[in-house]
């Protein structure tokens, strides 16, 4: 499936996603967005899709909102009425609350809006030639999609400050150093790296990994008690599960675990 602005691809079990708009440096504006919600909707609940992939084509991930078409619109509203801040809380929050693993690459520039997508997703891979920043207070800009709200449990509070406050564009490498990259990879080997590792993902348990994550996020907004109460009682619940198994047979049988 093909738009104009978002291109969609299943390879096996992994799903891709690419921001499409290499011209305008893949910014956001309502067209992408509806785009997005779309396509996520449908993988949702496609059980032959395991992992998603978030990348862009050209030099650039994406370099954040379409400020000019912004500004041109007067607000920003499509023809349903839908505020494009509004539209760009709902459809990341539907990125960071898809229930199988997300993987990030980001290929090139990647700023503001960008910034904020990216850490929608649950592992970041970055090229070494990215230059990944906030940019908002370049332009008297507030963040709006999880810049200043997330950022600092990504990157800890003096981190994420000094990247708001100054708009700079960094290093994937001094991202990496902070924490927010997982992995730098050499810019021709990004794609293949990221198709390596998801499928890698999409041979484990999609209930496993659908679980953890959930445990993971929810242990975020937590006390520790808490938050050990909900793992135990998930690990309760999949301990009656199919996979697990499956898992501890495989085990026995000293062969790979075949999930259903």
């Amino acid at each position: 499936m093909i738009c104009e602005d978002l291109i969609f691809k299943n390879q096996g079990p992994v799903a891709w996603l690419r921001l499409n708009r290499p011209a305008q440096l893949n910014s956001i504006n309502l067209s992408l967005l509806n785009s997005f919600s779309s396509i996520l909707n449908k993988l949702k609940n496609d059980n032959s899709n395991k992992c998603l992939i978030i990348t862009g084509n050209g030099r650039s991930f994406c370099a954040g909102a379409d400020l000019k078409e912004y500004q041109e619109s007067g607000g920003n509203q499509d023809e349903d009425g839908n505020q494009f801040l509004d539209r760009l809380g709902e459809v990341f929050n539907k990125i960071r609350n898809f229930p199988k693993p997300t993987l990030c690459g980001l290929n090139g520039i990647t700023m503001a809006g960008g910034l904020e997508l990216a850490i929608c997703c649950d592992i970041i891979f970055a090229a070494e030639s990215a230059k990944i920043g906030d940019a908002h207070s370049n332009y008297g800009i507030l963040p709006g999609a999880g810049g200043a709200a997330l950022l600092p449990q990504r990157v800890g509070i003096h981190n994420a400050k000094y990247m708001l406050f100054s708009g700079n564009a960094f290093s994937a490498q001094r991202l990496y150093e902070m924490g927010l990259v997982q992995e730098v990879i050499p810019d021709d080997h990004l794609e293949l790296r990221l198709s390596e590792f998801a499928t890698q993902l999409a041979n484990k348990s999609s209930l496993g990994l659908a679980r953890m994550k959930e445990t993971v996020d929810l242990s975020l907004y937590l006390p520790i008690e808490s938050a050990l109460k909900v793992e135990l009682e998930a690990a309760r619940r999949h301990s009656q599960s199919n996979d697990m198994q499956e898992g501890l047979q495989a085990f026995s049988e000293k062969r790979p675990p075949n999930f259903k």
